[in-house]
């Protein structure tokens, strides 16, 4: 990847400028510099970029030159961080490109990048050349970008590798090694190191290192507080039980609260601001020594595979380390203790002298080396190494020159041999001193590794053929992958056969040589299974494997009777053979064949690697065909496991058989508590009789009561009973029944006082002056006006129900709507309450529908009112804050229990009576209020307490 280097600077498009200036981008420019693969930019003097290609604005995410050009200073820094070797930040002046102008001189450099927000690091070479005018003045900069991440990447981890293997072979003092080691990989690796040690059964934390002392503090207080070892689902526990390492790419709270203990755990875990983390074990010879734990945090990278990879390797060879430590520190103990170590051992131990010549070797080594223990003494270890002797005797001379330990890993030297044929060993070489600390001679530990390694070789072949076959559900595409799997890491040639009507089809052939696939292809193609088949069809038939150490010639006769061209078959070369049956759930699929050129290539462990590789092979093809068949299935069970209502089946006995999920959904009951229970004992006082006919009845549910609505259809093996949910149903009725009698209730009273007014203006045998006259009057108009409210209170619930009212948003003056509001309640405003408004002086203008806001400011201020019997101070406030205004409606009146906080908004409610004092209301004011604010962009909320009084309020955007 390439960027373009013209950081904390301006960008100006204008290609113009003083003096001889960089030509403009055009068809001929671009023409040169558009298919160059490396980031070009030109810089003037200033700074300022002139030009910029392609490939350099694609790096940084852009599309073209032009759109990097249109980037200012600002925003192009807002992209990224330079930062340099040591990973801090660079200085402007230290890149290349102003390194340039200010010298006139070319200049070059390794400049990194640390990409925002997610802090990815990339790497480039920079090239800077300046252009200089003929006064001698640096009129433009040509940068050339070379992205060198991988390369970087791979530098480093091998140099880590390396420095961490001198860590481990510099001391035999684990705690000390371990001190070093996470100095080491703190900061350059991950942002804070512990190493934990398996004493005796017990966790030890042998080192702990953050590159913060802050956070380093933070971290010991988690482990003292919290030990790992007392924590089962702690990621070092898990490592422990099962030997597998632990990568969490990304540390989220459901990383952490996974391994945390309480609360106070978490809290903990999320001040250490951990981005990902690493768990690897430190196992030697099958004993697990402990783990070292790996994260990041403040640096802003995250952990993948790679660093996982790189982690298991630094934990391989610390484990390696450990236990070579304690072997060495055993041995020292005594020379009897050295005796009984070199006898009983599991892994070679030899000592030579100055001179490089055997002094004394264990069993182990000795069978490693192919001769007797008593042989090797006073032998030249060229001598008796033989062909390893030009890698390792430099090494032992290393150590005597040094004085410092090695650790290194041979194997015979034969490239031509295949997988699992190799040898392999794992050895440490370490000086031996007198008590004054004179080099005397070495001792070594080697270990033969070639069984781990074949094992390791194989389960990823194994592994990697897995997932092929598992992202695939066709057979012929199945076979294909297996012979591509198989060659050539195992064999030079495949063929895998299918039973097709009868006979075994070949549907796939591979050979690990271009030349030799046509030669391939053109053998037999079917094998017939009756009369006389031959090998394949034995194999296939017995379901058992075949193994041909070398080839036979009745094989060759065998194909020649079967179509094969026996001149063509000696020109594949197969010298070496394995017949494979491809078997799943007891049924022989097809075969799988294995050729090698080598005569005797492959052995009874091959075989096995051949077995595993069909069997897995079986496993998928027979996955392919049993989905096929559950596909069917699944469609006819579908409708059962889907539909909406709930069914369950009780058989003859009267036990439940089947509970569907929508009855486990419907009921809150589980389907493990019902099913396999008598339906008298699991549905107590469920109507479970005969007949279609629906029964609707109450159930008691752990949620509360439920309606059913319950029928019921008899068959052989039991009866059937299919149920539906009629609560909400209930629900709605008794709401419409509610509505009705508040409704009515609420309409009366108005309707009764202009009856009452009306008859009384209109008899005639009562005289009425002009003031009880226009009292009368007042009545008839102020009842028909409340009257108008409750109408259109009822209509604009309806609309809000239906979709139909919209709010249509503009810029609002908040105070003056407000002012607005209060002058028309104080029409009306009981002698006892006094109103008042506080609004900054500029009233601050809100983004809302004027008569939605009206509306609610309208219905809060008149419930303060109306719930403050006792009169009192009823306060409306307009305050701005972060880019919006809170509207608050405050009283000092009745309140309202904590438990009808949220219904006080749910349409029709309305408080207890005996709450309330009697006062009385639709139950719509606050219903309507909510979804205005709603529309709106807002939430209503309340705060109050019995006998206290209420706050009602609500936020809108500023305009």
């Amino acid at each position: 990847m390439t960027i373009a280097l013209a950081l904390g600077e301006n960008q100006e498009q204008d290609s113009g400028g003083d003096g001889a200036a960089f030509p403009a981008r055009g068809v001929g420019l671009d023409a040169v510099l558009g298919s160059i693969g490396d980031g070009i930019t030109a810089q003037r003097a200033d700074g300022s970029l002139a030009y910029a290609n392609d490939a350099a604005a694609r790096l940084l995410g852009l599309e073209s030159g032009d759109e990097l050009l249109g980037l200012s200073g600002v925003e192009l820094m807002q992209r990224f961080l330079v930062i340099g070797e040591d990973r801090e930040l660079l200085p402007a002046d230290k890149l290349p490109n102003r390194r340039a102008i200010a010298s006139g001189r070319p200049e070059e450099g390794l400049v990194g990048y640390r990409l925002l927000p997610d802090g990815e690091e990339r790497w480039s070479f920079v090239r800077s050349t300046p252009i200089v005018s003929t006064e001698g003045a640096v009129e433009h900069v040509i940068n050339v970008i070379q992205d060198v991440t991988s390369e970087r990447a791979a530098h480093e981890r091998a140099r880590l590798v390396d420095e961490t293997g001198a860590v481990f072979a510099a001391s035999i003092d684990i705690e000390a090694t371990f001190d070093a080691l996470a100095e080491l990989l703190v900061p350059r690796f991950a942002d804070y190191c512990i190493v934990d040690m398996v004493d005796d059964g017990r966790l030890r934390q042998v080192a702990i290192s953050h590159r913060t002392p802050e956070r380093e503090q933070l971290l010991r207080e988690l482990r003292e507080r919290y030990p790992p070892g007392a924590n089962p689902a702690h990621p070092v526990s898990e490592v422990l039980s099962t030997g597998e390492p632990y990568l969490v790419e990304d540390a989220r709270v459901e990383a952490l609260s996974h391994a945390a203990v309480d609360e106070e755990h978490l809290a903990l875990y999320r001040r250490l601001e951990a981005m990902s983390y690493i768990v690897v074990p430190l196992e030697a010879r099958g004993r697990m020594l402990g783990t070292i734990s790996l994260g990041t945090g403040e640096s802003g990278r995250r952990f993948g595979e790679l660093d996982l990879a790189l982690a298991i390797e630094l934990a391989r060879r610390a484990a390696l380390a450990i236990d070579n430590a304690l072997l060495f520190g055993a041995a020292q103990q005594s020379y009897a203790q050295l005796d009984t170590l070199l006898v009983s051992a599991p892994v070679g131990i030899g000592f030579w002298d100055r001179d490089l010549r055997f002094v004394r070797v264990n069993d182990a080594l000795a069978t490693i080396n192919g001769i007797p223990p008593e042989e090797h003494v006073g032998r030249d270890l060229a001598d008796v190494v033989g062909e390893l002797g030009p890698v390792l005797v430099p090494l032992y001379r290393r150590v005597l020159e040094t004085g410092e330990p090695v650790v290194h890993t041979e194997s015979t030297d034969d490239a031509a041999l295949q997988m699992g044929e190799r040898r392999h060993w794992l050895s440490s070489y370490y000086p031996v001193r007198t008590p004054d600390g004179e080099v005397i001679g070495i001792g070594a530990v080697i270990m033969e590794i070639t069984d781990r390694k074949r094992a390791d070789d194989r389960l990823r072949l194994l592994a990697e053929a897995g997932e092929l076959f598992s992202t695939s559900l066709d057979q012929d595409e199945i076979a294909s992958r297996i012979a591509h799997v198989g060659v050539p890491r195992l064999a030079d040639t495949c063929n895998i056969f299918l039973l097709r009507d009868g006979v075994l089809a070949r549907v796939a052939c591979v050979s690990a040589d271009p030349e030799v696939q046509p030669l391939l292809e053109s053998l037999p193609t079917t094998f017939a299974l009756a009369g006389d088949s031959g090998r394949i069809a034995r194999v296939f038939q017995a379901s058992e494997p075949l193994l041909l150490r070398s080839l036979p010639e009745e094989y060759l006769d065998e194909l020649e009777r079967f179509g094969a061209d026996r001149p063509t078959f000696e020109r594949i070369g197969t010298r070496s053979l394995m017949l494979v049956p491809i078997v799943a759930r007891g049924q022989t699929l097809g075969i799988l064949t294995l050729g090698s050129r080598l005569p005797e290539r492959f052995d009874e462990h091959d075989l096995d690697l051949a077995q595993e590789l069909a069997g897995r092979a079986g496993v998928a093809m027979d996955n392919a065909r049993l989905v096929e068949e559950l596909r069917r299935r699944a469609q006819s069970a579908q409708a059962l496991e889907f539909v909406g209502d709930g069914v369950f089946l009780v058989g003859r006995d009267g036990v439940v058989l089947l509970w569907n999920p929508a009855a486990a959904r419907i009921t809150g009951l589980p389907e493990e508590r019902i099913v396999g229970s008598p339906a008298s004992d699991a549905l107590l006082g469920w109507p479970l009789g005969q007949g279609e006919r629906p029964q609707t009845f109450p159930v008691d549910a752990p949620h509360g009561e439920l309606w059913l609505s319950l029928t019921a259809a008899e068959f052989p093996h039991g009866t059937v009973y299919a149920f539906r949910d009629l609560t909400e149903e209930r629900a709605v009725e008794q709401l419409k029944s509610d509505f009705v009698s508040t409704v009515s209730h609420e309409l009366r009273t108005p309707l009764a006082a202009i009856y009452g007014a009306a008859m009384t203006l209109q008899r005639s045998d009562v005289e009425l002056n002009d003031v009880q006259e226009a009292g009368m009057l007042g009545v008839i108009s102020g009842e028909s006006e409340r009257l108008a409210r409750i109408v259109n209170d009822i209509l604009l619930a309806s609309r809000l129900d239906s979709g139909a009212a919209t709010v249509e948003i503009s810029r609002t003056d908040a105070g003056e709507l407000a002012r607005g509001v209060l002058a028309a309640a104080e029409a009306h405003l009981p002698a006892d309450v006094e109103l008042v408004l506080s609004v900054p002086e500029r009233g601050p203008q809100v983004a809302a529908d004027p008569d939605g806001l009206r509306q609610v400011l309208v219905n809060l201020v008149e419930n303060a009112v109306k719930y403050s019997p006792n009169g009192g101070r009823v306060e409306v406030e307009l305050e701005p804050t972060d880019g919006r205004v809170r509207f608050a409606v405050r009283d000092r009146g009745l309140g309202i229990p904590a438990s009808e906080h949220e219904r006080i908004f749910e349409k029709f409610f309305r408080l207890d009576p005996n709450l309330s004092r009697g006062v009385g209301g639709t139950g719509l004011g606050l219903y309507i209020s909510r979804e205005i604010v709603r529309r709106m962009g807002g939430r209503i909320r309340v705060e109050s307490e019995p006998g206290r009084g209420s706050t009602f309020s609500f936020e809108l955007p500023l305009a």
